[in-house]
């Protein structure tokens, strides 16, 4: 794009050195103060009426060409703010998704650490339910030898059960 942008401008810009005025059907070229026709200086042949609409003709051409050469500058400046309000944007969304992600991140780990918690009020529960009774039926003397074994390995299982949740929820 850059390239056809520079073959324009020069193009400009050799137009802009002479101009090819189109008067009565003949083709002046202008360069300076000098008209000349087929490459022959006619400047002095041509009366003061000839000349001055050559020259207005020309100095017409001169700022048409500036003002498309504004243009021209003024497209590729905003071109160029486009490309960069684009690359700002890109980089906003960007940003944005990695704030998403993180803000998802988080939301996933409270979760994790609410079921964690949870859980270790379950186990707690459990284990203290499960002492209450075996008291109950111990003080009233409702357990045998096999059934107190029974009892401790149930109690031991809900003990580790309660420190398997309780490591859970430190480590997160």
């Amino acid at each position: 794009m850059n390239q056809k942008l520079t073959i324009i401008l020069l193009f400009f810009v050799t137009i802009c050195m002479s101009q090819e005025v189109t008067v009565d059907s003949q083709v002046y070229q202008v360069k300076q103060n000098t008209v000349l026709l087929n490459g022959i200086d006619v400047t002095n042949d041509l009366n003061q009426v000839q000349k001055e609409k050559i020259m207005s003709l020309a100095k017409l051409k001169r700022e048409q060409l500036k003002n498309e050469e504004k243009a021209l500058k003024q497209a590729k400046k905003d071109a160029k703010a486009a490309k960069k309000q684009e690359k700002e944007l890109k980089r906003i969304k960007k940003a944005q998704k990695k704030t998403d992600a993180a803000l998802k991140k988080k939301e996933k780990t409270l979760a994790k650490k609410e079921k964690a918690e949870e859980q270790l009020k379950e186990a707690t529960k459990e284990l203290d339910k499960a002492k209450d009774k075996y008291n109950k039926l111990k003080r009233k003397d409702k357990i045998d030898a096999d059934d107190e074994l029974k009892w401790q390995d149930k109690l031991e299982k809900l003990i580790e059960k309660v420190d398997k949740a309780e490591k859970k929820l430190k480590k997160l």
